[in-house]
């Protein structure tokens, strides 16, 4: 019987084991953030997706680190939209040395980036979204509608060339 206790005491501990962040806190801290993201304080938002990354590595769980990450970066490009272009390539960089970027990625970081208000780095993401992945009709609206918000062309234009 003591063997089976200990057992299932290891089972119990092991989960609270790896990155040393508690999943309440980092639960908790993604509340936080989205709050601050949603009233539009992107200092708020932006220390509070910081302090996320800070406790968590991305082999902890890739999932909430991504998210972390676009959070901080849209953060960012609502004051420094040339500071978090620089960050969304470089995270396209990483993650596309492991072919762990799609469409959706892009048209995600992209979003991001607009909903910042960083509306040029955003068409140059879309921009280079369209180069890895010519055929998408979405990217292709996405760049027109890109386009028309900015007035440098009008919708559609890019499809005549």
């Amino acid at each position: 019987m003591p063997m089976r206790h200990a057992l299932l005491a290891l089972l119990l501990i092991a989960p609270g084991c790896g990155s040393g962040a508690d999943p309440v806190d980092v639960h908790a801290q993604l509340t936080a953030a989205g709050e601050a993201r949603l009233a539009g304080d992107w200092t708020a938002a932006g220390a509070a997706w910081d302090a996320i990354l800070s406790d968590l590595q991305r082999a902890d769980d890739p999932v909430i680190w991504l998210t972390a990450t676009r959070g901080s970066i849209q953060a960012q490009a609502a004051t420094d939209g040339p500071g978090a272009l620089a960050r969304t390539e470089a995270l396209l960089l990483e993650l596309g040395a492991e072919d762990a970027v799609d469409v959706d990625l892009f048209g995600g970081l992209a979003s991001d980036l607009k909903t910042a208000g960083a509306l040029p780095e955003a068409t140059e993401v879309v921009r280079r979204a369209r180069e890895a992945f010519p055929d998408d009709v979405g990217l292709r609206n996405m760049a027109d509608r890109y386009a028309a918000l900015s007035g440098d062309a009008e919708p559609g234009a890019e499809e005549a060339e």
